[in-house]
């Protein structure tokens, strides 16, 4: 009979009671929570026999943990079940101001690019850019993320339009196409 090399080597000490306890005990714990996670018996028959309902019954535990998830969520960040603002939002709301935008040069600004560069970095009030009712603002528009709570109003009976009509063939600033939408 042949030896493996390895077979000179001195075995591990042998396990102690409580390592031989403890695997038992673990062992039980991943089977229970692996159980956990598999439909019972019932299900995987009714799943076998019908892949469609068996889906549809997966779509709607995922929409009814999505919905549970999220009011959980709500109450947390709000603190009182969602009924008050964040305080950053309150203390914006507080100090709003409105910015006219009309093209014919009757309001604050002409345009909406112009309204947007007044906006400082930072911004930690309301900023409402009130459009003229059925205008058209031809723009390519950036709010950047330093400058948050801007809103945009028109009346909805007939709203302003906002239209920029860049391809991936429209050159960027260095003169090439730019291949995106960006």
């Amino acid at each position: 009979m042949r030896h493996h090399p390895r077979s000179t080597m001195a075995r591990p000490p042998a396990a102690t009671k409580t390592t031989t306890t403890r695997r038992p005990l673990l062992v039980l714990v991943a089977t229970v929570l692996a159980s956990s996670l598999l439909p019972p018996p019932s299900d995987a028959a009714a799943a076998a026999a019908n892949p469609a309902a068996a889906f549809d019954s997966w779509i709607a535990k995922n929409q009814e943990n999505y919905i549970v998830n999220m009011a959980l969520y709500a109450k947390k960040a709000a603190g009182d079940g969602g009924k008050t603002l964040d305080a950053s939002l309150s203390a914006a709301e507080e100090k709003k101001t409105t910015y006219v935008i009309d093209p014919s040069g009757k309001g604050d600004y002409a345009t909406i690019t112009a309204a947007i560069a007044d906006i400082p970095n930072n911004n930690d009030r309301r900023v409402i850019l009130d459009l003229k009712p059925g205008a058209t603002f031809r723009e390519k528009l950036l709010v950047n993320l330093t400058q948050p709570y801007v809103t945009f109003k028109s009346d909805p009976t007939n709203p302003a339009t906002i239209a920029w009509n860049d391809t991936a063939a429209t050159p960027g600033k260095d003169g090439k196409a730019r291949r995106n939408s960006r």
